[in-house]
């Protein structure tokens, strides 16, 4: 019985140490049982002999010391040589630069002088000027848009701003259902949690892994930082401020964007904001113009979670001015409400755009 329980033990150490060699492992599972040979030869055991204490104890004080052997043995295997495979996994799919990028803390952005025009989308809202770029407004019902009517040949000039959920990394857990899946990733934390842990997780973190539930999940938050922040120009940083209960991130990159005959590399203001219950990650894309900071320090100074109400919904839709403005902030809210829909159809037909027509339709098909 002694023999097989130090057989185990020799196994899983042989495994272990060469998990962080995996690249080589056969030279480097030769070399071990070189070793583990030579070990035998100048001491009369092996390493699992030696821990089970073959010739040298009882049965049942064998299987005590092997079990509190594998224990040590799975404990250190798992954290730091198993760690050490999948750190060495981690940095083939990770940009190290955007990774080890640090939130900054800094005061909320102050308030515009000149107030501009309420947005609302589901679970956010933020201000945004009457025009830009040259251009007017145009509210979609997807987004907000300022500049002519795009063409599917070229990228157009203008601004494009819009908000979404699947920005946010947080978005990731909303699509994962095994349990412990969601358990090793960190999704059972709330959108705020997750959002700080992702977003100062640094590949210096993996110094600190003290157990192998930490290993997955430290290194699985450096791949989430690495892949939401693809679009991020390190050398912005992150600017993190507070707005009310909820916590905002603010970054500045470069995304491509295509086009039937064209590409072209287009700059970017992304604000990722989470509470303990919401989330949603808002893009403004300045398209072939130049960047316009007093717009992005507009919405900084004014963006803010707030959940649809029945209430908002009706303010919206008997708002005496800016009818499509109001409506189509209202068809946004009510999550395509039929009667709101029809109302925004009715002031689009009357007033819109063919670009906000055509929005419309393509939003209710979806």
């Amino acid at each position: 019985m002694g023999f097989v329980l130090a057989a185990i033990l020799d196994f899983l150490i042989v495994v272990f140490a060469a998990l962080p060699f995996a690249n080589y492992r056969t030279p480097v599972l030769i070399g071990e049982i070189v070793l583990i040979a030579l070990y035998r030869q100048l001491l009369g055991r092996t390493p699992g002999q030696q821990i089970v204490g073959v010739r040298s104890t009882t049965i049942g004080r064998q299987f005590a010391r092997a079990l509190l052997g594998l224990v040590l043995i799975l404990y250190l295997g798992l954290t730091f040589s198993a760690g050490a495979l999948i750190s060495t996994l981690t940095d083939a799919k990770i940009d190290g630069a955007r990774v080890n990028l640090r939130p900054i803390l800094s005061g909320a952005p102050a308030h515009s002088p000149v107030p501009g025009i309420m947005e609302h989308f589901p679970n956010v809202t933020f201000q945004v000027p009457r025009t830009a770029a040259g251009h007017a407004i145009e509210p979609t019902s997807c987004c907000v848009l300022y500049g002519a009517v795009p063409s599917d040949d070229v990228v157009d000039p203008g601004i494009l701003i819009f908000a979404q959920q699947n920005l946010h990394p947080y978005d990731y857990c909303q699509g994962v259902r095994n349990p412990a899946a969601v358990w090793l990733s960190g999704c059972r934390t709330d959108p705020l949690t997750f959002q700080q842990n992702v977003a100062s997780a640094t590949t210096s973190d993996r110094l600190k892994m003290w157990n192998p539930i930490a290993v997955v999940r430290t290194n699985f938050a450096l791949v989430a930082k690495s892949s939401y922040l693809e679009d991020v120009t390190p050398s912005y940083g992150i600017r993190r401020f507070l707005r009310g209960d909820a916590e905002v991130l603010w970054l500045r990159g470069t995304r491509t964007m295509k086009k039937k005959s064209e590409e072209a590399r287009v700059e970017l203001d992304r604000f990722l904001i989470a509470s303990r219950n919401e989330f949603v990650g808002v893009d403004i894309v300045w398209k072939k113009v130049p960047r316009d900071a007093s717009l992005a320090e507009l919405v900084a100074s004014t963006i803010a979670l707030e959940k649809p109400s029945l209430a908002a919904i009706d303010a919206e839709l008997n708002a005496p001015d800016e009818r499509i403005v109001h409506l189509t902030n209202a068809f946004r809210m009510s999550g395509k409400r039929p009667d709101v829909a029809q109302r925004l159809r009715d002031a689009l037909r009357d007033g819109g755009t063919d670009r906000q027509r055509r929005y419309l339709e393509l939003t209710l098909e979806k």
